[in-house]
């Protein structure tokens, strides 16, 4: 067998096809990524009154959690929770009370404590918002702590403007680790396979691959399957990057398998322990990198560079067909006026600066300028089909 062949029928490659190929209830609605679905979901888990019947369980093992990440408690509460002997009362959750996305309220030995949660999967941290929210819950005087949680996937961190604002900063993955495993292990206990099923499922939904994101969380599973594929697999992981850009064969396994490849790499990056000596991202890029971008015998050294020509000589040569390239790339557009940068889903992928701009009909537009390497072949595959008879190659 060749290296392609060893790879693709590893018991690891495999794993993950099956895995990321299975669709669980958010994926088959569509919801996989919808903040008020996530919300949801948490605020049923840590509602002592709804079906799991995990009672204040799921608010005790958050807030022992929270103590161990060094939230910043007062120092009453802070004692309360380091002896582990307390009680919880009256709790009650919110959705969406004052606009908070997640709002619990109850008792801590008869203190008045609150947590407000602002969930934040693609977009961004808000300015305002969050001392509106603080303001808001401080002008009832009911709390004696008022803890505020950032919630948000690696990928989408903005923990320093959440400090701003005294926002504790807690990623997907740490609310996995941390409070959903052992929320679980309660599950297991208590021999309740729906709930079991339903969490489970929900994993699922945070790990696998969607949209322009390869994955919100590494399961156990996968954290094991990746280093047992790294390690099983180490000389032909190196030889098939090392060839990649200049075998065909590999280059159609690669993009047959491209998110499978992307959600394995990108996972393998995060993980705390792995093979130094492999550096599967350096090894892609570096693979990618050797393709050159072209457009009319113009050599570009950047996908960045081979959007702003093509648009310029769409701009000048077909104008008639400016605007249906501008939205070849769905909703992200290839460029944006200035003043509607802010509207766009994400609006930190087209930066202003000045090789990223271009004048046209009297407006200022910058182009989409934040680009993976590989994205290059879904775009010229993209350009090909569209405008079949114009000369563009990646040759």
């Amino acid at each position: 067998m060749n290296t392609k062949d060893i790879l693709e029928k590893s018991e690891e490659f495999q794993f993950f096809k099956k895995y990321y190929q299975r669709e669980d209830f958010a994926s088959r609605y569509g919801i996989s990524r919808m903040e008020i679905r996530h919300s949801n979901f948490l605020a049923w888990l840590l509602n002592s009154q709804k079906s799991h019947q995990l009672n204040e369980v799921p608010i005790k093992i958050l807030l022992n959690a929270l103590l161990e990440n060094k939230y910043p408690f007062n120092n009453t509460i802070k004692q309360i929770l380091k002896i582990r002997k307390y009680e919880l009362s009256d709790i009650s959750v919110y959705r969406e009370k004052m606009n908070i996305d997640i709002f619990i309220k109850f008792k801590l030995n008869e203190i008045p404590v609150c947590i407000i949660i602002e969930n934040k999967i693609k977009a961004i941290f808000g300015k305002e918002q969050p001392k509106k929210y603080i303001d808001e819950v401080k002008k009832s005087d009911e709390f004696k702590e008022i803890i505020c949680l950032y919630l948000h996937p690696i990928f989408n961190d903005e923990t320093d403007e959440a400090k701003k604002h005294n926002f504790h900063s807690i990623t997907y993955q740490w609310l996995y680790e941390q409070v959903l495993l052992p929320i679980l292990e309660k599950i297991e206990e208590n021999e309740d396979e729906k709930t079991k099923y339903v969490l489970e499922d929900y994993f699922h939904c945070l790990s696998t691959p969607s949209g322009d994101d390869y994955g919100i969380i590494i399961t156990k599973k996968e954290k094991v399957k990746l280093d047992n594929f790294v390690k099983e697999n180490k000389s032909e992981l190196l030889s098939f990057f090392r060839d990649l850009g200049n075998n065909k064969e590999y280059e159609k396994f690669f993009l047959d398998n491209r998110n499978l490849f992307l959600n394995i790499i990108n996972k393998y990056i995060n993980l705390e322990e792995k093979d130094k000596n492999i550096d599967l991202e350096k090894l892609m890029k570096k693979a990618l990198s050797s393709k050159i971008y072209s457009i009319k015998g113009i050599k570009c050294k950047s996908i960045s560079e081979f959007v702003k020509k093509i648009l310029l000589y769409f701009r000048d040569n077909r104008e008639e067909d400016l605007e249906k390239l501008v939205n070849i790339s769905g909703e992200d557009k290839l460029m944006v006026k200035e003043k509607e940068i802010l509207k766009m889903p994400h609006p930190q992928w087209y930066k202003k600066e000045e090789k990223n701009k271009i004048e046209y009909k009297k407006d200022t537009y910058y182009i989409l300028s934040s680009w993976y390497s590989w994205e290059y072949w879904e775009l010229r595959d993209s350009i090909d089909k569209e405008f079949p008879n114009l000369d563009i190659n990646g040759e």
